[in-house]
């Protein structure tokens, strides 16, 4: 089956943007050996209140009374980032 460049491209680019936050959380936050580490709190500013407010989104990205969040719980010690593939798993093999 042939896929082209640009979808392959596109399918990478969007699976960066998936797995980003737990990119930062297992590389800058809790495996980095030389260098700076980052603090989670800072990672989680980073990618939530800064992020909302951003947007203009003003009512979440913390947690207050009467804002809206979604909370996410991170097991630290089992998280694990694999390296990505590609699956050709979309419907009539992408056509």
């Amino acid at each position: 089956m042939y896929v082209s460049r640009e979808v392959v491209k596109e399918a990478l680019r969007l699976n960066a943007a998936a797995v980003a936050f737990s990119h930062m959380r297992t590389r800058w936050v809790r495996d980095r050996q030389h260098g700076l580490r980052l603090p989670l709190e800072h990672t989680v500013k980073k990618q939530a209140m800064e992020t909302t407010g951003i947007y203009g989104m003003r009512d979440r990205g913390q947690l207050k009374p009467g804002y809206l969040a979604d909370v996410n719980i991170i097991d630290f010690d089992r998280l694990r980032l694999p390296p990505p593939y590609v699956a050709f798993d979309l419907p009539a093999g992408g056509a």
